[in-house]
């Protein structure tokens, strides 16, 4: 009986005082306002630069649709550029997370392919 008692107390959670409460509040909607207010004035690139193994393979402005084909050791990816936007449109890696990371069109914004060593990043006219 008395061990059970013991393990309770081990297990018990301190009270949340009011000031506990009104800080972590306070915390979470600034974290809430800084995301926000980066959403919203992030700048829409104009250029998605293609690299792979560390080297530049080209840039393409997404102001025109076209779609770009990287063949290396055998493997290959499918960059698709569209509507100002760009993704991974196919992959022969395993997993497929680079395909899965969608639409990209804001500055900064990246996709990568890690087993072929594929990096496609959005920025602006340099």
């Amino acid at each position: 009986m008395r061990k059970e008692t013991n393990r309770k107390k081990l297990f018990r959670l301190p009270r949340l005082t009011r000031r506990d409460a009104l800080l972590l509040g306070g915390v979470l909607c600034a974290a809430g306002l800084l995301f926000v207010l980066g959403w919203t004035f992030a700048r829409t690139g104009s250029v998605a630069v293609v690299t792979v193994a560390r080297e530049e393979y080209g840039r393409y402005s997404l102001d025109r649709d076209r779609t770009v084909e990287i063949f290396r050791e055998g493997h290959r990816n499918i960059v698709e550029i569209s509507g100002g936007k760009v993704r991974m449109d196919s992959a022969d890696c395993p997993e497929k997370l680079c395909v899965k990371q969608g639409w990209i069109s804001r500055e900064g914004e990246t996709v990568v392919c890690l087993p072929h060593q594929v990096v496609v990043e959005v920025r602006a006219y340099e």
